[in-house]
């Protein structure tokens, strides 16, 4: 404002030699020159504030783009430092979310691990079972031909269940539930005599008190015997079991009745 101020003031006063000397005869050679010089000098002091006030322009255009560059880098911040927050506050909903999810799982497991819970008797364990699987083992050698077999054991037995309606499960269903059939004998042959054991348990898939997690096999029903023989009476012992299966039979259906 002070420059452009300036300016007008040496117009006004070149105007005003102008008209000074143009008002007489004083208008000679020498007046003329002066008065060019004068225009000249105020034409270039014109010049020289034009070049300056472009300048200072230019620079306030740089300045202006320079503040436009900050403002955006500061918008591009702030939309980033928004986008962490938001990043931030799903992570924090997530890790929310499987906190309740654990916290559930652990109380599930607390509650389950102490919960009333009933003591059963052998047969009641048996309650809903869809059938079982037969598992014979392997029997001492030397009684192949009075009929024992481990393959004779489990015809009689798998024959025994179907008789009575229970469901003989193949090798592939029976995890969950099988009667165990374990046969084991001592010859005698000063005496003659065989003395044998029989034990036959229905195993199950069963979970632990304590850790109700982990799971295991576990015998919960069980029937058994031991006795004597003659030597050629072992095959007496194939009848042995069957009373024993018997036994598992009726408790069977004592709580599944059909």
């Amino acid at each position: 404002m002070q420059k452009n101020t300036l300016l007008a003031v040496i117009i006004s006063g070149a105007i005003c030699i102008v008209i000074g000397f143009g008002s007489g005869a004083l208008l000679t050679k020498p007046n003329r020159e002066k008065i060019k010089s004068a225009v000249a000098a105020v034409e270039a002091k014109a010049e020289e504030e034009r070049t300056i006030l472009q300048q200072e322009i230019m620079t306030a255009k740089q300045e202006i783009t320079i503040a436009k560059d900050e403002i955006s880098a500061a918008k591009s911040e702030i939309a980033r430092r928004a986008d962490e927050t938001v990043n931030l506050k799903q992570a924090i909903e997530r890790l929310g979310n499987e906190l309740k999810l654990i916290t559930a799982e652990r109380d599930e497991l607390v509650i389950e691990k102490f919960k009333p819970r009933t003591f059963v008797h052998d047969k009641d364990t048996l309650k809903g079972l869809q059938g079982v699987g037969v598992v014979v083992e392997e029997i001492p050698p030397g009684t192949e031909t009075s009929g024992l077999t481990k393959q004779q054991l489990q015809t009689d037995v798998e024959l025994q269940l179907r008789q009575n309606g229970i469901k003989v499960l193949g090798n592939e269903q029976y995890k969950n539930a099988w009667l165990y059939i374990n046969v084991n004998f001592i010859m005698n042959e000063n005496s003659g005599l065989v003395t044998y054991s029989i034990s036959i348990t229905c195993q199950q898939d069963s979970l632990l008190v304590r850790d109700p997690t982990k799971e295991c096999s576990a015998s919960t029903w069980n029937s058994g015997s031991v006795g004597l023989c003659g030597v050629s009476k072992i095959g007496t012992i194939r009848e042995k079991v069957k009373d024993q299966v018997n036994s598992f039979i009726n408790d069977y259906l004592a709580v599944n009745p059909k």
